[in-house]
């Protein structure tokens, strides 16, 4: 344990250490309860009590290991990754004690000012590594205040990025729109860049792709004006998820790839494992299952070397979907139960949403009904709470699909007409084609035939845009059935025989065994041979 240092101590009080030393019975006291503590505290004249909090100051300086050396200033270009340091735990406690101790008699408050500033972006830097969004958002609104210049900007973008892990999203979007005002009054177009990025991935995140897509814009030319090549190649990832999430499946993989060059030139590994992630979600969608995998693998060791336990538990949960899709249920929900511990753990709601969703999806494949709508209800409330327009969509057309599945046709149209309408909303187009999958088997199943085949039609079309092998050979074996009702048998085996060729390629192997159940019982009901080609 590290002795007080002289020098400290006399910039706080401007008096001896010695004097320190040779407190008598009557000037120290130690007390058996805090509340004994409390009251003789208040007895306390204010300046004694001011000196109080300064000595406390320098007293946890001394143990600790002193005082840190000042970082560069937020949001300078030099400005270093965060470096623990042993004060770091106890950074909010001292940053009050700065404040307390200020109005001391003989000391220096400019010092004391200092510190504070010091400790409190400690204690926002350490609340964020521990993943406590409140405190960090909390301590980084603190800091705004007792700052100016970038500064002040870059600390309502960190509270705003706290405010959003955290699932407040009205909350970050009005910081960060407090942070771009401070950059644009600086003139700092870097940071004016960085904090236009962020909006725009949380209008993403909450399903405004149209705001999205235009922040991005703006993001993008800021940061490629002033030669920032790290965020530029980061944020140019964050628009090709957009892309790939409104349809542009070429235009996204071009751009993943031109990202993933930029972030191996001038990023970090962590930018890299995100990347990796985004586009395995991309190799998912087109059918690259193999491909897929081994990239969410790497994708997570990334994360797992980087400390990023968000990411990581994403990228498991995407995983998972995998091992679902394959089979593979019991490993999918192993992974399901980590991710959602994960998230609980980092307080990420958002994610705790979505994952809540993927798990209820699983008990519906599992045949866990009422298991799956308690999760699909509970995982549509947190999106609402959050504000993720986009996942309450998905999580919607899912319980519109168990009720489908157990026999409630009528919540299931309502709900699938629901999902449909948020899902273009959002600009999901890959959950519009999906969701239009379905309520056309639906509206085959209670006689709405003509509109099936519309349904079944738009749906096909959109698959096909989005280069979605899987998705399409899903809709197909459908529309097969469907011909079959309408007695179009020879358009129905060219249908089945094509869509059961996709699903297999795709390894699906529960999806077309459930179709090949669905299109024997309507050869049978029509009276026609059931086909020889492609049967599960």
């Amino acid at each position: 344990m590290h002795a007080l240092p002289f020098d400290s101590v006399r910039l706080l009080t401007a008096e001896p250490f010695d004097s320190l030393r040779s407190l008598t019975a009557e000037q120290g006291y130690l007390f058996r309860h805090a509340l004994l503590r409390d009251a003789a505290y208040q007895l306390q004249l204010p300046g004694d009590r001011a000196r109080l909090h300064a000595l406390a100051l320098a007293v946890l300086e001394g143990l600790l290991g002193g005082r840190p050396h000042s970082p560069p200033a937020l949001g300078s270009r030099n400005e270093a990754a965060f470096r623990p340091h042993p004060t770091d735990p106890a950074a909010l406690e001292m940053a009050e004690h700065a404040r307390q101790g200020r109005s001391a008699p003989g000391v220096r408050a400019s010092l004391l000012d200092s510190a504070r500033r010091t400790y409190l972006r400690r204690a926002g830097e350490h609340a964020e590594r521990r993943d406590r969004h409140d405190v960090a958002e909390r301590v980084w609104r603190e800091l705004a205040e007792n700052v100016t210049g970038v500064e002040r900007g870059e600390s309502l973008r960190r509270a705003a990025l706290s405010a959003a892990r955290a699932g407040r999203t009205r909350v970050s979007d009005a910081l960060l729109k407090r942070a771009l005002a401070v950059h644009r009054r600086e003139r700092d177009a870097r940071l004016e860049g960085i904090t236009q990025g962020n909006r725009a991935s949380l209008a993403r995140d909450t399903g405004d792709a149209r705001s999205a897509e235009r922040l991005f814009g703006k993001a993008l030319a800021l940061l490629s004006r002033c030669g920032d090549r790290r965020m530029h190649g980061m944020f140019f990832g964050n628009r090709a998820l957009l892309l790939l999430e409104t349809g542009r499946v070429e235009v996204a993989e071009r751009q993943f790839g031109r990202a993933l060059t930029a972030v191996r030139r001038h990023g970090n590994p962590s930018d890299e494992a995100r990347l990796l992630g985004n586009l395995a979600g991309l190799y998912t969608q087109t059918g690259r299952i193999g491909q897929a995998e081994r990239l969410f693998r790497r994708a997570l060791q990334g994360h797992r070397r980087a400390g990023n336990r968000n990411a990581y538990a994403t990228d498991l949960g995407n995983l998972s979907g995998i091992y679902a899709n394959t089979g593979r249920f019991e490993q999918a929900e192993r992974q399901l139960e980590e991710a959602l511990a994960i998230v609980r753990a980092t307080g990420s709601r958002r994610s705790e949403g979505i994952l809540l969703a993927n798990s209820a999806a699983l008990f519906a494949r599992t045949g866990r009904h009422a298991k799956a709508e308690a999760s699909f209800l509970q995982a549509i409330g947190v999106h609402r709470e959050v504000g993720n327009r986009r996942s309450e969509g998905v999580a919607r057309a899912n319980l519109a699909s168990l009720h489908s599945d157990t026999g409630r046709l009528d919540e299931a149209e309502s709900g699938y007409r629901l999902a449909l309408a948020i899902l273009r909303e959002v600009g999901n187009r890959h959950f519009e084609a999906l969701t239009l999958g379905n309520l056309a088997g639906l509206c085959s199943d209670i006689d709405k035939r003509d509109e099936a085949l519309s349904l079944f039609q738009q749906s096909l079309a959109a698959y096909r845009e989005l280069r979605d092998p899987h998705g399409e050979g899903s809709q197909l074996c459908g529309y097969a059935v469907l011909l079959v009702r309408l007695g179009r048998t020879v358009e129905a085996r060219e249908a089945w025989v094509g869509g059961a060729e996709l699903l297999r390629r795709a390894g699906d192997g529960p999806e077309l065994a459930r179709l090949t159940r669905e299109i024997r019982r309507a050869c049978s009901t029509a009276g026609i041979p059931v086909f020889d080609g492609g049967l599960a």
